[in-house]
């Protein structure tokens, strides 16, 4: 039992620095107030959602939701670096998030 209680603690370490670390880099400034404000509220929501899923159906429908979502986060995150780098209709940077455009990935 000690074992899975490590490997849920190392999990867990590297989602919420991952997880924060993109965060901070998509929303630099003053934006990352409200953007971990967010982050928070998803995660509260997805727990919410979690616990009904759980109480209102069985393990596998849990199970696809989970993989389906987890399958999207790749080409959301490669989407969402795409939409960040287009410039304006003005031919200025996309820099309605407060800070540079020109980050690297």
């Amino acid at each position: 039992l000690i074992f899975l209680y490590l490997l849920q603690g190392v999990g867990r370490s590297v989602y919420e620095s991952t997880n924060r670390a993109v965060f901070a880099d998509f929303f630099p400034g003053s934006l990352n107030t409200a953007a971990f404000a967010n982050c928070i509220m998803q995660a509260g929501l997805a727990f919410f959602l979690s616990f009904m899923i759980q109480a209102f159906s069985n393990g596998t429908v849990l199970a696809v939701i989970v993989l389906i979502l987890a399958g999207m986060v790749v080409p959301g995150h490669l989407v969402a670096r795409r939409y960040r780098r287009k410039p304006l209709a003005d031919g200025s940077p996309s820099s309605s998030l407060g800070g540079p455009s020109s980050y690297r990935y």
